[in-house]
């Protein structure tokens, strides 16, 4: 009998956003933005985050793909493992000073599978995601983000590697997936979040859309705090 190779299930994620947040007009299913496997902790998911843009040729932001944020917080560009899995890598290695051949180790026997080359990848990318910083570059992206789309949408995500340890804070903006800035917190307070987005807001970028589940704190605080400093309306979906 012929053996059956497991295929990873296929999860689709659309837009938070149901209508075009300039116009309204209800966003229509344009194309495939990315698709790839992700290992997460909890397995292997081959992921599909589809495009939906607005139809309405009186908008002046007519075309503007809009993409899921919850698919964003899958994991980094360019990877195929899930951000929850670089914070574990985070905690072996810089909690419990293990090496990369201890790191993989571990990863392997919670059934993350994975070689010392790219234990050593997740390291370095690891370290990437914390030096993420409000540089050149990133300005130079959220000018044309919101030369393009009329604005920039945020959202942000903790991400825990085990209960009782520090929780990765990941904060971005939706529309260039682009990372703002990464921070490991405690206790992930009111306060400690502040610190976070502030200096994103002092940025001065129009903030058209914000991304929080309801039930999430950390989208919560986001927009508690977006609407307490910014002065123009902030229009959000839930």
């Amino acid at each position: 009998m012929r053996k059956i190779d497991w295929v990873p299930p296929r999860v689709y994620f659309r837009p938070e956003f149901k209508n075009c947040l300039h116009c309204e007009s209800k966003l229509r299913r344009t194309h495939t933005a990315w698709e790839k496997k992700i290992v997460t902790r909890d397995g292997i998911i081959h992921a599909w985050s589809m495009a939906y843009a607005c139809k309405n040729p009186d908008c002046a932001h007519a075309g503007v793909a809009y993409k899921s944020a919850e698919a964003e917080m899958l994991s980094m560009k360019h990877s195929s493992y899930g951000y929850d899995v670089l914070a574990l890598v985070g905690k072996l290695r810089f909690k419990q000073h293990r090496t990369v051949a201890e790191v993989a180790e571990a990863l392997n026997e919670q059934g993350i599978p994975t070689s010392e080359r790219h234990a050593q990848n997740l390291y370095e990318r690891y370290q990437i995601l914390l030096s993420a910083s409000l540089d050149d570059h990133v300005n130079k992206v959220l000018a044309e983000t919101t030369e393009q789309n009329g604005g920039v949408i945020l959202s942000m995500d903790g991400v825990q590697p085990e209960k009782g340890n520090e929780t990765l804070y990941v904060l971005r903006e939706v529309f260039s997936g682009t990372v703002l800035t990464a921070q490991n917190m405690k206790s992930g307070t009111a306060e400690e979040l502040k610190t976070l987005i502030e200096p994103i807001l002092m940025l001065g970028y129009p903030i058209v859309g914000i991304v929080s589940d309801g039930q999430n704190p950390y989208g919560w605080h986001l927009k508690h705090f977006c609407q307490m400093c910014l002065t123009s309306t902030v229009s959000t979906t839930i």
